[in-house]
């Protein structure tokens, strides 16, 4: 059977519930007329014959169905029946009930007093037939509408009835239930059932044991029920009518569920249950329910509330279901005259040790859960397809261990709207491990509306700095754009490196028909490290310190606007500005050897560093050690990969240097002219190595191979203030507004 058709077998089974006590009355009904033929046992001059004819019609009369009875034997004690069958007049192939044998017995002494009081009856391999149309209509309607006299006419007599009985038994029953506008059917066999007492007026006592075998959901499900409890049909008024069960036993194929329950109202039944229900796993999911679900439910109790409403929409007041140490509470309601029928439901989750939860999935057990978690949904929508319209969920204490992080004290509140559309997310204290870096302290909050992600704030302590930031992605499902803004009071250069050598490989992809393993050629490395599609980006970082082994920088102020960003770097646009305060490098020589970048960055200071010491034949001091620097700055734009540096000026108590041109990353090419005057010198130097002051001075070009770039003096005296005018040129060419600064305004 198909999914949707599934999910109406609730409210299905309460009016076949409520359909099956009303079947209880339509057979002592029948019991009842059918006992009046025992008035011919005492006149004579009444054949078995008439009996049966005349049975019949006031059968007729009483159901408002035609009746057919084959056979029937008048014995002292009662009537025999052979061949019972009611009629659907809509469908005549398919009888309503059909037995094959029925017997009536009645009480002698109430027969000497002028009445008929029915003492047992039964109904041997009775098949009942249950039918709704598809315009909706069931073939039991206005089935009772005659029912009220509590007398029978025989002949120009009139005998009255007490529609009581001791025992009613159907022995190897049958029912059958299509219901062709809801597309669902099932089947009930071997059913057996005995009551005691039976009356319409009064309550009486039920006791109930089936062996059954039936099919449900496609599914062969054997079934034996043992049930004690009270019937009350209100004198036949089914809206008054109720059954009691005061205890019942399930068994379902090994599985065991105990429990009891009420239905009130056989019209618009009103159920209450409490059950108890064995552990569930995966495989009764699929068995049961025709669910392909992870889920393991520890042996539970379940107390429910159901009401059916004008047969159409179907409500639960109250839902607990209680296992182990989930505690979960519910309500909501399905609407069967809306197609697909519409849901509405809310739940609450009482405070659940996540520690636990491996007990209900066992592939959890791997992050390592701890902490309590509380929470609330709303569920709303089709019925085969609902949503989640709200949920909030909150977790104290979170720890858990992922793929490469692990999470520690964590507090957490989430929550959701429209099916995830909304969302909002914040986590509080605790720490965050991944990477050989630990963040503490942490405070984060994350908002999605619609497709558009957006982080503040992201703040924590990392290392012995402090990381404060907000950010936005533009349609996290294809990401588009990433903003970002903030400051980080103090961070080492180490722990950066060991954070972006674990994402890396996350994220990065490499180029088909490209192998960076098989070049070591720095620029390629780096190209194909970059994933293959990344988002276009806007920033503003500012760095109060950054410390490395070999250098250590202050004030570093980064803002960028980049777009196009692909490993081969073709497409690539956009422009990026860099300053920096006050800086060491205390072993240029070891941090040119660390990255090739590096040594172009350092070329031309080492270059006339070195003609400076060797003008002096002091060859063990002719590589510098150490470059101390009052500020640095830069701006550069990006088009179709080529990196044009507008201007680079260092100011430093040992140098002033000015640099720009290209560096075309795509094609992997170089090209850069570059002003550098020492601050000092130690002895004359050639004509081109001075400027016109006699300082120190040179320009280069630096051009070729961005891996292997070749180093070009010019040979031509620099101008006193050539670097002042060039950089002063340089901030005139940069100064247009940066964009950037606008799109980040809305962070």
């Amino acid at each position: 059977m198909k999914a949707h058709h599934r999910k109406k077998n609730i409210p299905f089974a309460l009016r076949v519930t409520a359909l099956l006590v009303k079947g209880l009355g339509l057979i002592f009904i029948l019991a009842a007329l059918m006992a009046g033929g025992l008035f011919f046992f005492a006149t004579e001059w009444i054949d078995s014959e008439k009996v049966r004819e005349a049975l019949t019609v006031r059968l007729e009369q009483a159901i408002n169905r035609p009746v057919e009875v084959q056979h029937l034997i008048i014995t002292p004690r009662g009537i025999k029946l052979r061949a019972l069958t009611i009629f659907d007049p809509a469908d005549p192939e398919q009888p309503l009930l059909r037995s094959d044998f029925a017997v009536v017995t009645v009480k002698l002494r109430s027969l000497a007093l002028g009445r008929i009081d029915v003492s047992n009856v039964r109904l041997v391999s009775p098949q009942i037939r249950l039918r709704r149309d598809p315009e909706g209509r069931w073939n039991f309607e206005g089935l009772f509408q005659s029912t009220g006299s509590a007398s029978i006419p025989i002949g120009s007599l009139l005998m009255p009835v007490s529609l009581a009985a001791e025992q009613i038994s159907i022995e190897s029953g049958r029912l059958d239930v299509d219901d062709r506008q809801g597309r669902l059917s099932a089947s009930i066999e071997k059913l057996n059932l005995s009551l005691h007492g039976f009356n319409t007026a009064r309550p009486f006592a039920m006791r109930l044991s089936l062996d059954n075998a039936s099919r449900f959901l496609d599914k062969r499900i054997q079934a034996s029920l043992s049930m004690e409890g009270a019937v009350d049909l209100a004198a036949l008024d089914w809206e008054q009518a109720s059954v009691q069960v005061r205890k019942f036993d399930l068994l379902i194929d090994d599985k065991k569920v105990r429990g009891s329950g009420r239905l009130d109202g056989f019209l618009s039944p009103r159920l209450e249950a409490d059950l108890n229900l064995p552990a569930l796993g995966a495989e009764q999911w699929s068995h049961y329910g025709g669910l392909k679900l992870d889920l393991s439910l520890p042996a539970s109790r379940w107390r429910l509330a159901l009401e059916l409403v004008e047969g159409k929409r179907l409500r639960a007041p109250r839902l607990r279901v209680s296992a182990g140490a989930l505690a979960l509470n519910g309500f909501g309601s399905v609407d069967f005259s809306a197609q697909p029928p519409k849901l509405e439901a809310s739940f609450s989750l009482a405070d659940f040790p996540l520690e636990q939860s491996s007990g209900f999935r066992p592939g959890l057990a791997q992050y390592g859960l701890k902490g309590r978690l509380s929470g609330q949904a709303s569920v709303t929508g089709d019925i085969n397809k609902p949503v989640i319209s709200r949920l909030r969920v909150k977790v104290r204490g979170l720890e858990a261990v992922l793929a490469h992080a692990k999470i520690d004290g964590a507090d957490l509140e989430a929550s959701a709207a429209q099916d995830f559309k909304t969302l909002s997310l914040s986590l509080n204290r605790g720490a965050l491990r991944a990477f050989s870096n630990a963040a503490t302290d942490l405070s984060l909050g994350l908002t999605l509306s619609g497709r558009d992600l957006k982080i503040a704030p992201l703040s924590f302590k990392w290392g012995q700095g402090r990381v404060d930031l907000r950010a936005r992605l533009l349609n996290i499902e294809d990401p588009k754009e990433i903003s970002v803004s903030g400051r980080v009071t103090r961070m080492r250069w180490e722990d950066v490196q060991a954070l972006f050598t674990g994402l890396v490989p996350l994220v990065s992809t490499h180029t088909a028909g490209v192998s960076p393993a098989a070049s070591k050629l720095w620029v390629r490395t780096f190209k194909y490290a970059i994933p293959k599609k990344v988002p276009d980006s806007v920033g503003h970082v500012r760095i109060g310190n950054m410390t490395h082994k070999n250098f250590s920088f202050r004030d570093i102020d980064v803002l960028w606007d980049l777009r196009g960003i692909t490993p081969t770097l073709r497409k690539a646009d956009g422009d990026v500005r860099l300053s920096l305060g006050h800086g060491v490098v205390h072993d240029i020589q070891a941090l040119q050897d660390s990255h090739k970048f590096l040594k172009i960055i350092f070329l031309p200071y080492v270059y006339m560093h070195r003609m400076n010491k060797l003008s002096v034949l002091s060859a063990a001091t002719a590589y510098p050690k150490t470059l101390d620097f009052h500020s640095i700055e830069g701006r550069y734009s990006v088009t179709k990969g080529l990196v044009s540096t507008k201007f680079f000026h260092v100011d430093s108590p040992q140098l002033v240097a000015y640099a720009d041109g290209t560096a075309d990353f795509g094609r992997e090419r170089v090209d850069m002219n570059i002003l550098t005057r020492l601050t000092s010198y130690r002895a004359p130097l050639p004509e081109w190595w001075v400027d016109e002051l006699g300082r120190p001075a040179i320009g280069f070009r630096v051009k070729g191979s961005l891996n292997r770039p070749e180093l070009e003096p010019r040979l031509k005296k620099m101008a006193a203030d050539e670097i002042e005018k060039a950089a002063a040129e340089g901030r005139r060419r940069s100064k247009a507004r940066f964009l950037a600064i606008e799109k980040l305004q809305t962070l």
